[in-house]
């Protein structure tokens, strides 16, 4: 028999974590999926991948500055400093919008490296959607007390400890897919 105290603690795990975790290993897939598909392409001569340009270039500074806009929000809910939060959030709300509007600029060719791309572009409009409710319910939030018990409420530090790590993969893998795409338009 086990008696009070005795028992081992078990730690319990976040299951939106490790949904999170699951998603994001099968967007990951999919961009192998499409790489790998440049690359067997491109060995039997192929692919066309258009070069880097000033809209990829612009489309990376505003997914950057999105993600680390973000991070600031989410150290100043840490540090409990509300005012700086909603500005924070209203930013990188609307350069994630601009990230993902910027290419109706381009003119569609018939490169493959258009769909991975267009991949991208679905997992950021999933992030733009998640980052606008986290926004809907902040600025509901009018007054200092109502905005503290929102920091301190551990599933809406999760939602944006989550929505942090989601923005992660979402600037990462754009960095890998240009690093990846100029090497094989060169």
């Amino acid at each position: 028999m086990i008696g009070m105290g005795d028992e081992k603690k078990i730690k319990r795990y976040e299951p939106w974590g490790f949904l999170l975790v699951l998603g994001i290993l099968s967007m990951s897939l999919s961009f192998i999926y499409a790489i790998f598909k440049i690359h067997i392409h491109s060995r039997m001569g192929g692919v066309s991948v258009a070069p880097m340009d000033l809209l990829r270039m612009l489309r990376t500074l505003f997914l950057t500055l999105s993600f680390v806009s973000l991070g600031g929000a989410r150290q100043y809910i840490l540090k409990q400093e509300f005012p700086k939060v909603k500005p924070l959030l209203t930013l990188s709300f609307f350069l994630l919008l601009l990230f993902i509007l910027i290419p109706l600029a381009y003119r569609i060719t018939p490169d493959i490296s258009q769909f991975i791309i267009l991949l991208h572009l679905l997992y950021s409009l999933l992030a733009l959607v998640a980052l606008g409710g986290l926004i809907a319910q902040i600025f509901r939030k009018t007054n200092y007390v109502d905005t503290y018990i929102f920091s301190v409420n551990p599933p809406n530090v999760l939602k944006l400890k989550l929505l942090w790590y989601y923005f992660l993969f979402i600037c990462l893998s754009w960095w890998i897919i240009l690093i990846l795409l100029s090497s094989y338009a060169a």
